[in-house]
Formats: structure tokens, sequence, C-alpha cells
């Protein structure tokens, strides 16, 4: 997984990754770089390689910059044959778009949307309180937890959704939150006045309803919060 920083180049990229990759000798070559990654990728048995923000060339590069970026990836594609995932807000399409011999390799988009809440539908699970019980298992797990609230049921699934508008980063704040409150407290409970007291404190803009704390209203009130969305 490589986060590309702010002003990339080739070689930056090509270092983290051989960090990532617990390569940690100094190389001044650029096909060195290139070279030494794609032999530590097919040593280390490397399945796939994300490159989030990838967006980052179109915000700060120069046209060179990207153009270069853009072979750098083409020649790990072709020589290491294996996987590789370009991550990042929806201006990178433009990115590889503009490469052809790129944009061929990536005929395949993803474009990810906040996730669902389906009230009234007895037929289906909502996608959203599936995931919530997952994330449940899971805390409960980590934390050994002996006494919790489950993040599926009615009254929390409409919260934490009023609270992050389905939005996987709102929701791993909020989660993050609480779940670091009840640790801390170290009784092995995770408690609605912990999630109360993250949503105070935490600063998340894509809130519905920023104006409230929604692990402190009723049902009813959230219900008609969702039902006003378009």
């Amino acid at each position: 997984y490589c986060n590309i920083q702010s002003n990339p180049t080739t070689k930056k990229l090509a270092e983290q990754m051989l960090c990532g990759l617990e390569y940690f000798h100094n190389l001044k070559s650029n096909r060195t770089l290139l070279d030494t990654v794609i032999t530590r990728i097919n040593t280390c048995e490397t399945k796939l390689v994300i490159i989030d923000e990838f967006q980052t060339l179109a915000e700060k590069g120069a046209a060179k910059t990207k153009a270069a970026m853009c072979d750098w990836v083409k020649t790990l594609l072709n020589e290491s044959h294996i996987a590789v995932l370009l991550s990042g807000i929806p201006s990178l399409e433009a990115i590889v778009d503009d490469n052809e011999q790129l944009s061929q390799r990536y005929p395949y988009r993803a474009r990810l949307q906040n996730l669902k809440y389906h009230q009234n539908r007895l037929d289906v699970e909502s996608e959203w309180t599936m995931v919530l019980a997952k994330f449940s298992v899971a805390m409960c797990e980590l934390g050994e937890l002996n006494d919790y609230i489950f993040l599926s049921d009615e009254h929390f699934a409409l919260a934490t959704y009023v609270y992050s508008a389905g939005n996987m980063r709102g929701l791993r704040y909020i989660l993050n939150g609480a779940f670091k409150k009840s640790l801390t407290r170290g009784d092995r409970t995770l408690t609605c006045e912990d999630f109360a007291k993250a949503a105070d404190e935490i600063v998340f803009t894509g809130r519905i309803r920023p104006d409230i704390n929604p692990f402190i209203s009723e049902d009813s009130e959230l219900k008609r919060i969702l039902n006003k969305l378009p």
C-alpha cells in the first residue's frame, strides 16, 4: 500500500515502496530503483499493489511529471506481472485517460459511493446494518468486551448513519472515537455514552445534521431526518 505524497516523483514513490518491502539500501538511479522494486515485489510474493491518492499528480505535478509517473506505472505492470490498483478521487481518471497506453491497461473502474440505509424494507437487510454488524463483532473480539451495544440495532444504525451519511471515513471516525473511550476506561464495556461523547468531540463535515448529536436523539427524530433526504 503506497500513499502518494506531495510533490510526487517516481523516485520518491519507488523509495516509499522499497521501505514497505523492507529494503533500506540507498539507490540513486531511477531505473535501478524500479528494477529493485520489481525484484522485491516478486521475492516477497506480493499479490497486489495499491497506489493511493493518485490524483495528487493532477494537482501538484507538471505534465512531464504526470507522463513519467504513468510510464513508470506501465513499466511496473508489464515487468512485475502483478495487479496494481490506482486509487483516489475522480480526477485521477483524467490522468489515466490522457495517457493512451496506461488507459488501455485500466479498462475497469470502480466508482465508490456512500453506503445506503434502507428503511421499511423487510425483504432485505440494509447494507449499512450488515456493515455495522461486522464491525460490532470485530470490536467485541478486539476489546474482549463483556457488555456492549449492538451497532446494527435500529437506534445505533440510525444514529451512526445520521452522523456519517453512510460515508466510511465518518463511520471510522465515530467507531474509533467511541472504541478508544471504551478501551481507556478498561471495564470491557461499550456504551451509548461513548458514542455520544465521541460525536461531540470529533469534527466530521459530512454529517447530515451537524447541529444535533444523533446518539442522544429519539428514533422518531432520526427517522424524520432520513425521510427528508433526497
